[in-house]
């Protein structure tokens, strides 16, 4: 009887690839304003209250999030006394997406590290990547060891002491920085996480 070794890899979703012929953009940042998106949840194990405390203390900072409806009118009192007329929150999808995604210079997701999110790799990240734009993860999870060990953004610790120092720290490298980030997730990572390079791993 043949004895076949079972080989078992993670398969994490993938990018799509209608984005990665399209042209980036990276705005010059210095005294200008640092946009940061979000999509998805805001409640529970994707509570945002750090990250809204650390927009509203930094001037230079606009935060847009996308959330359902719904969860937004339940949630919204918790988060109330961080709204400013730097934060916009808006309840879009699909297409209506895309205006945002091209004003957006970083994509947060920035949660409390829970033992899940140790392996569980969110669809966002490649969403985000997909789009051409830097992440800000949390340290210890998935996401975030994806993010360091490809270079395609920030791995942080869930504080926002370290929040804070990574955002202020970012404005000043400016555009090198950015474009330095663009040119990896382009040249480098987007083409090994398609989905069509998923479709590769499995055959």
């Amino acid at each position: 009887m043949l004895n076949i070794p079972i080989i078992c890899k993670e398969l994490p979703p993938g990018c799509a690839t209608r984005t990665l012929n399209e042209e980036g953009h990276c705005k010059e940042k210095v005294n200008q304003e640092l946009n940061i998106f979000y999509v998805g949840g805001i409640s529970g194990l994707y509570n945002l209250t750090k990250l809204f405390k650390v927009v509203k203390e930094l001037p230079f900072v606009k935060l847009v999030v996308c959330c359902r409806e719904n969860e937004w009118k339940e949630h919204k009192a918790g988060y109330s006394r961080y709204l400013n007329d730097r934060v916009e929150i808006i309840h879009k999808s699909g297409e209506e997406l895309e205006k945002y995604y091209a004003e957006t210079d970083i994509c947060s997701l920035f949660f409390e590290s829970e033992e899940y999110r140790s392996f569980a790799m969110p669809i966002k990240l490649f969403e985000y990547l997909g789009h051409k734009k830097p992440v800000i993860a949390t340290e210890n999870t998935a996401a975030g060891e994806f993010v360091r060990e490809n270079a395609v953004g920030w791995e942080v610790p869930y504080s926002e002491e370290d929040l804070r120092n990574l955002i202020k720290r970012d404005k000043r490298t400016n555009k090198q920085n950015f474009l330095k980030k663009w040119k990896i997730i382009f040249v480098i990572t987007l083409e090994k996480n398609t989905w069509k390079a998923r479709a590769y791993q499995v055959e």
